[in-house]
């Protein structure tokens, strides 16, 4: 019987989600830069600019422990290939994602063996993201999936498996207006034309006076309409004469 070869650990990938990761610095090389190959013909830099590079193992989340993570930190220009001038070092991206790499590893010198030796084996959190490369480096690798490291901070300044770099947020159908009740127009108030203030010259209506409510006597012969106010003493002396 053969070797029993572990298949069942191997990664299908070694790309990692987005995600915030604990990680050891296991290499970092002075290097420089290839420029224009065959396989990179668009290279935007010449060959031998200075760089350093970098491979990371993760730590934590236990998921991905094992996993590497590579950058590279390109400082040389084409004006200055082994960034001689401190300017050089001002203005450099890469630098300054370098420099970000070494306070978070704790390293205080300013030697490049000594720097190279002290940041091996720190550990660091590394912000990572997934991302899909436009090909503006190198269009061989259009459309190809790798991981970006955005930053860098020293452990226990942010929670690992939390990552701080925002995903694009997934676009939601836009749900569609409710229409608005139609209002019932209001009535429009009859204008009111002013009244004329009754001229002088008119002469006032003349009121009659209330004609006063009377009762009809059926006794009398004929039947009299009688005063309501007087009425009981009208009938009184109709009894009175019945009783004669």
């Amino acid at each position: 019987m053969g070797v029993r070869i572990p298949r069942d650990v191997i990664p299908e990938s070694v790309l990692v989600p987005t995600n915030m990761y604990l990680a050891s610095v296991e290499t970092m090389e002075r290097s420089e830069t290839k420029g224009p190959t065959a396989n990179n013909p668009n290279a935007k830099l010449p060959a031998g600019c200075l760089m350093y590079t970098a491979t990371f193992r993760i730590a934590e989340p236990t998921a991905h422990a094992g996993l590497p993570l590579f950058d590279n930190y390109t400082i040389g220009t084409n004006d200055d290939l082994e960034a001689n001038d401190p300017e050089t070092w001002k203005a450099s991206v890469g630098a300054r994602r370098w420099e970000a790499v070494l306070k978070a590893a704790g390293v205080q010198s300013d030697d490049e063996d000594d720097i190279l030796a002290e940041v091996v084996s720190q550990q660091v959190l590394l912000d990572v993201t997934e991302e899909t490369d436009d090909g503006s480096n190198n269009a061989q690798f259009k459309g190809r999936k790798r991981n970006r490291i955005n930053r860098v901070y020293k452990p226990g300044e942010r929670e690992v498996g939390k990552a701080t770099t925002a995903l694009p947020a997934p676009t939601r159908p836009t749900a569609p207006r409710t229409a608005a009740a139609p209002v019932a127009a209001r009535p429009a108030t009859p204008s009111r034309r002013p009244t004329a203030a009754p001229s002088a010259s008119r002469t006032a209506p003349v009121r009659r006076a209330a004609k006063a409510a009377t009762v009809t006597c059926k006794q009398c012969d004929p039947e009299a309409e009688v005063p309501r106010d007087e009425f009981a003493a009208h009938y009184a002396e109709h009894n009175d004469a019945e009783q004669e």
